[in-house]
């Protein structure tokens, strides 16, 4: 079955220093993606969904929530350490865009807030475990 955030998650697979984190995002993803195509399934599909969705991520992951936004329109309603991370929204809201065609592949109604908020937590995990974090400089230290 194929997953959310899948691409990254097999690639840490590979790699032995990281394969118990990355058994642990791969569980948490594949029940997330499942939970997901139960709850919030395409019902339709419409041409413009992609480009909705990208417009959706944009709003959605600002660092700050702007004023007179919704509960569960913001990034923040679904990841709890929002503020920790939104220094890094832009590579965040990266990683969420990157992964709508796989989303949209297995199903999942990306024009949903819902859809999109749980995958902006699934990124957060994915990001603060396996990933780059704020530039490549970083990673040295894992080598």
């Amino acid at each position: 079955m194929s997953y959310l955030f899948q691409d990254g998650i097999e690639a840490a697979l590979q790699v032995e220093s990281m394969r118990g984190n990355a058994s642990y995002l791969k569980s948490q993803c594949e029940q997330m993606t499942q939970k997901l195509i139960n709850d919030s399934p395409r019902h339709i599909n419409i041409h413009d969904d992609l480009s909705y969705a990208e417009s959706l991520i944009f709003s959605m992951g600002n660092q700050f929530k702007p004023s007179g936004v919704a509960q569960g329109e913001w990034a923040g309603d679904y990841v709890s350490e929002w503020r920790m991370v939104s220094g890094n929204a832009g590579v965040i809201r990266g990683m969420v865009s990157n992964e709508l065609y796989r989303a949209y592949q297995i199903g999942l109604d990306i024009r949903s807030n819902r859809v999109v908020g749980k995958m902006f937590k699934l990124a957060v995990m994915v990001w603060s475990t396996i990933g780059d974090y704020s530039s490549p400089t970083q990673n040295e230290g894992r080598r």
